[in-house]
Formats: structure tokens, sequence, C-alpha cells
């Protein structure tokens, strides 16, 4: 049976942009601070992932990998 009451709408908002860069981070430190771009070099490819020093220069993921060139 149904409940003609308010209806609790619980919403998670999730950045993934720099996951995998902190994962990577976490993995070998010496990345930390570096410009870090993450996705497939085809010519065709896509950024998955980016760092944010790199976002700062316009650069997000989902952006063409040929930009990178």
């Amino acid at each position: 049976k149904r409940s003609s009451g308010p209806v609790l709408l619980r919403v998670c908002c999730l950045e993934f942009d720099t996951f995998f860069v902190s994962v990577e981070r976490l993995l070998n430190p010496s990345l930390i601070g570096k410009t870090m771009v993450i996705g497939a070099p085809a010519e065709r490819g896509a950024v998955t992932a980016c760092s944010y020093e790199v976002r700062r220069a316009g650069l997000l993921a989902g952006g063409p990998a040929r930009w990178l060139v």
C-alpha cells in the first residue's frame, strides 16, 4: 500500500573527473602537484580524467585527446 505522505528523496553528487588522478597520486606520491591527463592517446581518444592543474588551463574530462598534441 502506497503512502500519500511526503516522499524522502536523497541525492548524492559525486565528482569523478579527478578520481583516477587521485588514485594514481596515492600509488605514486611523486605525481602530486604535477599536471596529469588520463585517457586514450588515439586519434579519436578522449580525456578520462585530468588533474586540477590541467583543468585550470581549460582542459576538461570528456574532451578530445587530440587537443593534447
